[in-house]
């Protein structure tokens, strides 16, 4: 039977002592300390997921903010496009600018439904564009005369204008001249033209609405 010397027994015991205690000081400090930073990397990555989708929530309020801005300076731009009766000379204002920009003799005539009615003519009826809410029509009709190339320019400047219109009509004749009596005509280069189509500004005509009647009102 083999026996450890008795010195070699306290060394074998106070080793399987120190490895117990390494067992127990790992299962009773290291494992608790493992788990909690197994938690909090854990934590830390939701916390840095909610952080990016944060993140992207932002970037996309921003755009939306952006896209809110755009889309209200556009409705103003189109606003602007109508003017109201009050403002409605600068229509008029434009269309004289472009002719005398052009270099044309230009003559401008419009029709208004309402200061016709005001000066006991009778209106026509009124045209209701399709598609636009309190907005009307103000036919208008403009004769110029001048050259082609003058012609082109002043239909360029009308293509700029910053209002809304709708050209109707546009015809344009050519002037011609003889040097002598019985000769043959000779086109002259220059011409005239009308042009006739419709202005749009705001309706002054608003919808109110009416409170219902009261029935016990009435029978009192």
């Amino acid at each position: 039977m083999f026996v450890f010397p008795q010195s070699q027994a306290k060394l074998f015991f106070t080793a399987v002592l120190i490895v117990v205690l390494c067992l127990g000081f790992t299962f009773l400090a290291v494992s608790p300390l493992a788990a909690r930073g197994k938690k909090l990397n854990e934590q830390i990555l939701k916390d840095r997921r909610l952080l990016e989708n944060i993140t992207l929530e932002i970037v996309e309020h921003q755009k939306l903010a952006e896209d809110l801005a755009r889309v209200e300076s556009g409705r103003k731009q189109i606003a602007n496009m109508f003017p109201a009766r009050e403002e409605a000379v600068a229509l008029v204002q434009g269309l004289e600018l472009a002719a005398q920009r052009s270099g044309l003799t230009s003559g401008l005539i419009l029709t208004d439904l309402e200061e016709n009615s005001v000066q006991g003519q009778e209106p026509p009826a009124a045209a209701v564009p399709d598609g636009l809410k309190q907005i009307e029509q103000v036919p208008f009709r403009v004769s110029l005369e001048g050259d082609y190339r003058q012609f082109t320019d002043y239909l360029i400047y009308l293509e700029h204008l910053p209002f809304v219109m709708e050209t109707d009509e546009f015809s344009i004749s050519a002037q011609s001249s003889q040097e002598s009596e019985g000769g043959p005509l000779q086109n002259t280069g220059k011409g005239t033209a009308e042009i006739k189509g419709f202005l749009y500004i705001k309706s002054n005509t608003t919808e109110q609405s009416v409170p219902a009647a009261n029935s016990e009102g009435e029978g009192a």
